[in-house]
């Protein structure tokens, strides 16, 4: 793993999203795929095209 510099803001907004994610993880159970991707929707699929532009609209929802 790498590690890299980040702005609080940028840290606190990828934290919060993680944890949205792990939510969605639970409630979607088995049916989840853990692609290792960070760019996901709510089943873990990666997200190419369209579908990036929603991931922006989730990853706004959780910015501070």
């Amino acid at each position: 793993m790498r590690r890299l510099p980040l702005p609080d803001l940028v840290r606190v907004a990828l934290t919060r999203f993680h944890a949205m994610q792990m939510a969605e993880r639970r409630v979607a159970g088995e049916r989840y795929e853990a692609s290792g991707y960070i760019v996901v929707d709510e089943l873990g699929g990666v997200l190419n095209g369209a579908p990036a532009s929603a991931w922006i609209v989730r990853f706004d929802h959780v910015m501070p």
